[in-house]
C-alpha cells in the first residue's frame, strides 16, 4: 500500500504531541525526561526514597550518597561517580549506567533489569539478590563483587571481568 504525501503529513500531524509540531509536522517529540542534574556535585546527599524517574545525572558525582529505595527508572547515570553509594532496594530498571564508577556501592535488592552497565566499574560492589535480567554488562569490571543470588538471566557479560566475584546461587540462564 502506497501512501500519498497528504496522508503521510496527516499522520505526522496527528501523532504530534507538542505545539512546535503545528508549524513543523516533521518535528519528532523527545521522549519523557526528568530533572537535569548533569555535572552536579551531589556527594553524600540524602536522597532516600526520592522519585528520580528519567532524571539526567550525566557526569555527576553522587559518591557516598544515600539512594536507598530511590526510583531511578530510566535515569541517565552515564559516567557518574557512585563510589560507596547506598542503592539498597533502588529501582534502576532501564537506567543508563555505562561507564559509571560503582566501586564499593551497595546495590542489595536493587532492580537493574535491562540496565546498561557497559564499561561500568563494580569492583568490590555488593549486589546480593539483585535482578540484572537482560542487563548489558559488556566490558564491566566486577572484580571482588558479591553477586550472591543475582539473576543474570539473558544478561550480556561479554568481556566482563568477574575475577574473584562471588557468584553463589546466581542464575546465569541464557547469559553470554
Amino acid at each position: 500500500m502506497r501512501l500519498s504525501t497528504r496522508q503521510i503529513l496527516g499522520m505526522a500531524f496527528a501523532m504530534c504531541a507538542f505545539a512546535a509540531c503545528v508549524t513543523d509536522p516533521f518535528v519528532i517529540p523527545e521522549p519523557e525526561r526528568g530533572p537535569d542534574y548533569s555535572y552536579s556535585d551531589l556527594r553524600n546527599e540524602d536522597l532516600r526514597g526520592a522519585s528520580l524517574r528519567y532524571a539526567d545525572f550525566d557526569l555527576s558525582d553522587l559518591s557516598g550518597a544515600l539512594l536507598k529505595d530511590a526510583d531511578l527508572t530510566g535515569a541517565n547515570l552515564y559516567a557518574t561517580g557512585l563510589r560507596n553509594t547506598d542503592l539498597t532496594g533502588a529501582n534502576l530498571a532501564g537506567a543508563n549506567l555505562a561507564g559509571a564508577d560503582l566501586t564499593g556501592a551497595n546495590l542489595t535488592g536493587a532492580n537493574l533489569r535491562q540496565a546498561h552497565l557497559s564499561q561500568a566499574d563494580l569492583t568490590n560492589a555488593t549486589l546480593v539478590g539483585v535482578s540484572l535480567t537482560g542487563a548489558d554488562l559488556t566490558h564491566a569490571a566486577l572484580r571482588n563483587a558479591t553477586l550472591v543470588g543475582v539473576s543474570l538471566t539473558g544478561a550480556d557479560l561479554t568481556h566482563a571481568d568477574l575475577t574473584n566475584a562471588d557468584l553463589r546461587y546466581a542464575d546465569l540462564l541464557y547469559a553470554n
